[in-house]
């Protein structure tokens, strides 16, 4: 069942585009990469009754560095779907593979966010920082 502020995320967002619908920053048992590692991941969804084309936004854990890392062309996000991104360090960014930032996420918390392709407008943000993940 949706919450209130769950529903009120999403009519937001359905306005504005994709969100950071999910994310876990300490994955000791969840998803496994490519690689077999049980790295961090951020969940982007679509909100809207078309897909998207994320391609040339990005992603940042770093507030004064928004295009910290860029999503590669095309990267479509389906319509009331979503994709896993894996905040691994290991800056994978090639279109149809599995998408890995060049930044990890910290279980204390900190500012999270999805930009546009212009660098600067916000589509959904963190901020000052998510709580702590444990």
């Amino acid at each position: 069942m949706l919450s209130l502020l769950t529903l009120i995320i999403l009519s937001s967002a359905a306005q504005q585009g994709p969100i950071i619908s999910e994310f876990m920053a300490w994955n000791s048992s969840m998803l496994s990469d490519e690689d077999g590692d049980k790295s961090d991941w951020i969940e982007i969804y679509n909100p809207l009754s078309t897909n998207i084309d994320i391609g040339g936004s990005y992603l940042t854990d770093d507030s004064a560095d928004l295009t910290q890392w860029q999503f590669p062309s095309p990267t479509i996000v389906n319509a009331q779907s979503y994709i896993i991104v894996y905040a691994s360090d290991k800056d994978r960014a090639v279109s149809g593979q599995p998408l890995h930032t060049n930044f990890k996420l910290s279980a204390s918390g900190e500012y999270l966010a999805i930009v546009k392709q212009d660098g600067v407008t916000i589509d959904h943000e963190y901020t000052p920082q998510y709580p702590l993940q444990y």
